[in-house]
């Protein structure tokens, strides 16, 4: 017993009774984070890491991924924590497929210049850019990374976005980077390839974009690989443009289409995607998309991308 507090007897507890979690936490003041909450699915985690790394402060994620069918790390999660702990040196605990339950301590940031991080299957490339963009940008160098898993995927942003929605809306907070799209590569398989180098950061410049503004420009990228047949993207641009016509006033937004076939060289499998852009009088940029898949017609694809574009833009928000 060591003292009486408030009418209450406080005992000190033997070491050999708490865990080693439990003392580690205690000691090392990690910061607990409930990977359940709101959607309870892999961003929460992705977060975590990223901020993880960036503040200098340890962490333990429990219920990773609590709301999902399939609960714990996949593979496109597993790799990017991996990825995030390369970068770090940092102590890493709990890392492997279906695990719910991670520590992450980060420690001296890598003095390392080139990375390749891959999936081995098609888990999102843009997701794992996702966890470590952040890191890479506020590191002390130049590093040049090679991403392979799957580009154009389920359940994440596709890299078309990446490449022409988030880009131009990074570049105004001032980030930087080069970025090249090497081959596409699809579900079940993967073996898609892109290339990213950045540019340190300092910190990032502010910027105002308060009001939404008039569409001005709308941009239809369709494209479809392998085996698939080049009418399904000529499909899909028509499907999309004839759903955004009825909502857009023809005479203040111009179109542009493209619709395109890729190669064995550009892509690896069979695939089909649409992505929409519309500009606003303002600066702002909005995005949508859609995936082909096993039975969905071409003209589902398009009009899915069409109407998630409209539903987006009715919100009256700015990006």
């Amino acid at each position: 017993i060591n003292a009486e507090y408030g009418g209450l007897t406080k005992f000190r507890i033997p070491r050999a009774f708490l865990s080693f979690s439990s003392l580690r936490n205690m000691e090392k003041d990690v910061v607990q984070i409930d990977g359940s909450i709101l959607e309870g699915g892999g961003q929460v985690l992705r977060n975590s890491v990223a901020l993880s790394g960036l503040l200098a402060k340890p962490i333990q994620v429990q219920n990773i991924r609590a709301k999902r069918k399939t609960p714990g790390l996949a593979a496109q999660h597993l790799q990017g924590i991996k990825f995030v702990q390369e970068l770090y040196n940092a102590k890493l605990e709990g890392a492997a497929v279906k695990s719910t339950d991670i520590y992450f301590e980060p420690n001296e940031y890598t003095k390392r210049e080139k990375f390749v991080v891959d999936t081995h299957t098609a888990g999102s490339t843009c997701l794992l850019i996702q966890i470590s963009l952040p890191c890479l940008l506020f590191g002390a160098k130049k590093i040049e990374v090679q991403y392979k898993g799957g580009t154009d995927v389920v359940n994440a942003p596709p890299v078309d976005y990446f490449r022409y929605v988030f880009r131009p809306i990074a570049a105004l907070f001032g980030v930087t980077f080069d970025f090249t799209l090497n081959r596409r590569g699809f579900y079940p398989k993967g073996n898609g390839h892109v290339t990213l180098i950045t540019n340190p950061l300092k910190s990032l410049s502010p910027i105002s974009m308060l009001e939404q503004g008039e569409i001005k420009e709308i941009q239809i990228l369709s494209f479809v690989s392998g085996s698939v047949p080049s009418h399904v993207s000529q499909r899909m641009n028509r499907a999309a443009k004839a759903i955004l016509s009825k909502f857009f006033d023809a005479s203040k937004v111009t179109y542009k289409e493209e619709a395109k076939a890729e190669t064995s060289d550009t892509s690896f499998g069979n695939g089909a995607g649409i992505l929409i852009i519309a500009t606003t009088t303002t600066g702002c940029v909005f995005g949508s998309s859609a995936i082909g898949e096993l039975k969905k017609k071409s003209e589902d694809i398009g009009q899915e991308a069409a109407n998630h574009l409209i539903n987006n833009i009715k919100l009256g928000g700015c990006v």
